[in-house]
């Protein structure tokens, strides 16, 4: 009898999802090369310089140049490229109604290469071109529901509704909405590979957006990092230069207190448009500041404010622990009351923050570049900070500077020039004063320098001069409940 042969056991554990990441790089990778393949040829190179020049005499020269496949080809290559040949190229209906004219059906490569210029092109130009682009590829992509295809382009056939429409956007982000991760459904679709495509990169930032007005107000969470992303905040959202960045900052500066915000929003107000009491013509200014409402200006200028004093305040309080200076440390709960009392009371209407290399250091450890306001360097081991008190200027320091004050600030002062970066210390105090009477030759008012010595009889002296000045104080808040 014959042998018979052993009985094989063995066992396959169920496919993981990780398992199919390496097929679907590859799969990118290949039509990514697919798209590229044959554009380096003399004919092709050729073909595109032939319809650039045509289209630089005009758009019915281009038309007239679209008569063989390779032609077809070429211009779908030029209009699926980012480089600046596709600029000179307008989308027309005109432009897509000849895309057909060699032949009923475009070549695979060719499609693929119109794909990617439908989801690269400008979504606030030449909307009519685009929607009939948008209406050539359904056409296109249905005709190959029934013939072999990569998964990529299986995808853009079952989503063809979808993808190709021209309120593609919308929908996107209502279908991340409904699933409640943006990133899922990119892959889902098959956009993987158009990740960084105008069309995806719109959608996702109106997606952050959108979840951002349901935040909680002051809630930090991981999106406020998503949304001062340059690919969200830079992104456009509409045909007159509105970008995503300005949706951010009226979102969260119109919802937040009036009086107060959050740090983890001021952080992310501060990332995307900067300090907006710089120069209007800083760029930063010119990019974000001038497109908002003056009010909702003067709203984040009043919590920079308390921003200022906050962080002078803390670098004061770590000064005098990290050197042990008792009487610092005795001086500050009081020092600290009489400039949060002047805040508290609605009179200080502009601050500036001049710190020192050392506070700067201190700062950095704290705090991301971008979260800082627009502050000054001092040449000096003390940090100031400014203020415009009821239209009276004072000027606080650190350790055991004296307080200065002048009724109005002389024209050769350049405390509020912000593109001003670097001060010496005898410019924020002595040299103001000699500065004012200079100009105003004792005609403007009395100056005012006070040590902070002895208790009370300081906060004494800056009242009495505050009030000289007709500012009105509620005295009760400039105290701690001990003194």
């Amino acid at each position: 009898m014959p042998h018979s042969l052993p009985e094989l056991r063995f066992e396959l554990r169920d496919w993981q999802e990780q398992d199919f990441t390496s097929l679907r790089n590859n799969t990118e990778t290949l039509s990514a090369m697919a798209q590229s393949a044959g554009t380096g040829s003399r004919r092709f190179e050729e073909a595109q310089q032939a319809l650039l020049e045509a289209a630089r005499h005009s758009e019915q020269a281009l038309y007239e140049r679209l008569r063989r496949p390779i032609d077809i080809r070429a211009l779908s290559y030029l209009l699926g490229s980012q480089g600046d040949k596709a600029r000179q190229i307008q989308l027309t209906p005109q432009l897509v109604s000849r895309l057909t004219v060699p032949g009923a059906q475009l070549s695979t490569l060719t499609l693929m290469n119109l794909i990617s210029a439908w989801f690269r092109h400008d979504r606030f130009k030449n909307s009519q071109g685009l929607r009939a682009l948008g209406r050539l590829l359904q056409s296109q992509l249905e005709q190959r529901q029934n013939t072999r295809r990569t998964v990529m382009l299986s995808l853009y056939i079952e989503h063809r509704a979808l993808l190709f429409a021209v309120d593609a956007v919308s929908r996107l982000v209502k279908r991340a909405h409904d699933s409640g991760n943006f990133e899922t459904i990119i892959e889902q679709y098959g956009l993987k590979a158009q990740a960084d495509s105008r069309l995806v990169t719109l959608a996702r930032a109106c997606y952050y957006v959108a979840r951002l007005k349901a935040l909680p107000v002051g809630a930090d969470r991981p999106l406020l990092n998503k949304v001062t992303q340059p690919e969200i905040r830079d992104a456009p959202l509409d045909a007159e230069g509105e970008l995503i960045g300005h949706a951010v900052l009226r979102s969260l500066i119109s919802r937040a207190d009036a009086n107060s915000v959050s740090d983890a929003w001021r952080n992310t107000i501060l990332s995307i448009g900067g300090d907006p009491r710089v120069p209007q013509s800083h760029p930063k200014y010119q990019k974000w500041w001038l497109r908002l409402d003056l009010a909702l200006i003067n709203r984040v200028r009043g919590w920079l404010a308390g921003f200022d004093l906050k962080l002078f305040l803390s670098a004061l309080e770590q000064y005098g622990e990290d050197s042990n200076d008792e009487e610092l440390q005795r001086m500050y709960p009081a020092r600290k009351r009489f400039l949060e009392g002047l805040l508290e009371q609605g009179i200080v209407n502009n601050t500036r923050l001049f710190i020192s290399r050392r506070m700067r250091k201190y700062l950095r450890r704290a705090f991301e570049e971008e979260e800082l306001p627009a502050y000054a360097i001092v040449n000096d081991s003390r940090s100031m900070i400014y203020l415009d008190v009821a239209g009276v200027h004072i000027l606080e320091g650190s350790h055991n500077r004296a307080i200065y004050g002048v009724p109005r600030l002389p024209q050769a002062s350049e405390i509020l020039d912000f593109s001003i970066r670097q001060f010496h210390e005898h410019d924020l105090g002595r040299g103001l004063l000699d500065q004012y009477r200079a100009e105003f030759n004792g005609d403007g008012g009395d100056c005012l320098q006070v040590t902070h010595h002895p208790q009370i009889n300081w906060q004494h002296r800056v009242i009495q001069y505050l009030q000289s000045q007709g500012v009105a104080l509620d005295i009760e808040k400039l105290f701690t409940q001990q003194d």
